[in-house]
């Protein structure tokens, strides 16, 4: 091509070009606002996935709602600074369970059909306290080093305005005081 088809070329595309624009601004059609994409915060309507993670500025753990394998397990996570466990709602036991550093349980609220529970644990992930309601009657138990019962105080069986206090010895050997 020489010189003068390049120029009529270039000319006519020209023209295609502001026609284009003009008629874009005859018919009120404005181009979009463009910009560049910015870290502010997002609002979405609906976000669905499997499993969410919220991870901080290094990459540990902040929080995580998931769901197991098999699809029993279901709950929220929540991690301390270090990034182990501090607290998780599961909804396959209905509870909350609470952790210490190093991931051991010191406690556990339960809640269930016929009433609700929690479990008190040492530094040694064994269970020293509980205190539980079913049907309405309430039962609070003390537990030594073995996890056995030493002191349980609940209601009479059939007699709700009655107390019962059971002691037990380190042995496990019953000891009985009721209101009679």
């Amino acid at each position: 091509m020489n010189m003068k088809q390049n120029t009529v070329y270039m000319l006519i595309g020209s023209l295609f070009t502001l026609a284009g624009y003009f008629l874009a601004t005859l018919a009120n059609n404005q181009p979009p606002n463009a910009h560049a994409q910015d870290n502010t915060t997002k609002i979405f309507d609906k976000i669905v996935c499997k499993e969410l993670e919220v991870v901080d500025k290094i990459g540990k753990p902040i929080a995580r709602i998931r769901e197991d394998s098999k699809g029993m397990q279901r709950g929220l996570l929540i991690y301390n600074i270090e990034g182990e466990r501090f607290a998780e709602l599961d909804a396959e036991l209905r509870g909350l369970i609470l952790y210490n550093v190093g991931g051991k349980l010191p406690a556990m609220a339960l809640s269930g059909l016929f009433g609700g529970s929690m479990w008190l644990y040492n530094k040694d992930n064994n269970k020293v306290a509980s205190i539980s309601s079913i049907d309405g009657k309430g039962r609070m138990e003390l537990y030594n080093k073995d996890e056995k019962i030493l002191v349980g105080i609940g209601s009479i069986k059939d007699r709700p305005n009655d107390g019962l206090i059971n002691i037990y010895d380190y042995k496990g050997n019953h000891r009985s005081y009721t209101a009679d």
